[in-house]
């Protein structure tokens, strides 16, 4: 490519840029909506691809955050593991925040084992891993943090609690960036 016709593509580079410019400029609330359009599809292809899954199981790290009276920020850090084969079978584990437990449910019972002070709970909840969740925080006023991502319907049960959306792109799990989206079954 010759002289010439490097600079006549800059140019065409450049006053096709200025033109995009303007036109998100100028139709700035259309893209908001494509915007807010996308983050949606996105997350109901998420949502759709958990509730296929038959069979679960990820390995997780968490902090509880609380302010004591004293105004004093404390967190309390912990890691566990998580196993789900659907409809009716999950196993859950944490280890720290002063506490070690398990958690397992057959499709008919729920059993709690705090493994450091060899205590057991068990409570009858027949019926899905949907089923089970409801009951925890309806019957017994139990919700589980992050429980409805493990619904069979992750979409009807998130959505309408939603004041806002935005898609805010990649992300970085376990060192590796992730970015959404149809291209990447993997979710990588």
């Amino acid at each position: 490519m010759n002289r010439a016709t490097q600079k006549s593509f800059a140019r065409a580079a450049t006053a096709a840029s200025a033109v995009a410019l303007v036109l998100s400029i100028g139709l700035g609330a259309p893209a908001a909506r494509a915007d807010e359009a996308e983050a949606k599809a996105l997350f109901k292809a998420m949502s759709d691809y958990l509730g296929a899954q038959k069979a679960i199981a990820f390995d997780y790290d968490t902090n509880l955050e609380f302010v004591t009276t004293d105004q004093q920020k404390l967190a309390l850090a912990s890691s566990g593991a998580v196993t789900l084969s659907r409809p009716d079978k999950i196993r859950a584990t944490r280890t720290g925040g002063f506490a070690e437990v398990e958690m397992v449910f057959d499709g008919k019972t729920l059993t709690l084992h705090r493994k450091d002070d060899n205590l057991f709970a068990q409570a009858e909840a027949p019926g899905s891993i949907d089923n089970l969740i409801d009951t925890l925080r309806d019957k017994y006023h139990r919700p589980v943090p992050g429980a409805d991502l493990l619904t069979s319907n992750v979409y009807e049960q998130l959505m309408p609690l939603v004041v806002d959306t935005k898609d805010l792109g990649s992300g970085v799990i376990g060192g590796v960036e992730c970015k959404p989206g149809p291209d990447d079954k993997a979710g990588r």
